[in-house]
């Protein structure tokens, strides 16, 4: 059941993305939201198969941030230190939030995986299994857009990923002839 909650989750945002656009004004009550918005984002990067860009087009927040980013560059390299200020103001809560929000998530993860490891597995792997599905349904990159040649490689370097994550993984698939050591 976690593991059709989960995909169903990923698929449901990709299919209600829109092209929101916050505009962030700076205020307490903004910083606090951007603090907020940074945990999420982090939540992103700690849960495997969760897209970051997805969720913060989806709240708006992907196109300023990137916009300030953008701009904070902008404005050192012009010596533009008013502009400076502004763009730091609204990236620093966000930043603060990323790096708290990396720890939190993944304690949080470590807890539910000491106490509900199966649960846990089955969310994550709904997770993980929907995001390509998702980036598939996107217009911009699907099957429909990819040639044979990107097909073949794919399935040859998944291949070879599965290869080497067997090996450094010291298992072998459970239907593998076990050597002889007679």
């Amino acid at each position: 059941v976690l593991f059709v909650i989960f995909f169903a989750l990923i698929i449901v945002l990709q299919i209600i993305q829109t092209e929101n656009v916050a505009n962030i004004q700076l205020s307490v009550l903004e910083v606090i939201k951007l603090f907020f918005i940074g945990v999420l984002a982090s939540a992103t990067m700690v849960i495997p198969g969760v897209s970051g860009s997805m969720i913060l087009k989806l709240i708006g927040y992907y196109e300023p941030v990137i916009g300030n980013i953008k701009g904070l560059a902008e404005s050192i390299f012009a010596g533009n230190w008013a502009a400076v200020g502004g763009s730091i103001g609204i990236l620093l809560p966000f930043v603060i939030g990323i790096a708290v929000g990396i720890f939190a998530v993944a304690k949080l993860i470590e807890v539910l995986l000491a106490r509900h490891k199966f649960l846990t597995y089955c969310a994550i792997l709904g997770l993980v299994t929907a995001s390509p599905v998702a980036i598939l349904m996107s217009e911009t990159s699907g099957i429909a857009g990819a040639d044979w040649v990107t097909i073949l490689v794919s399935l040859v370097t998944f291949a070879i990923g599965y290869v080497v994550a067997m090996k450094l993984g010291g298992e072998e698939p459970s239907d593998a002839p076990k050597p002889n050591n007679a």
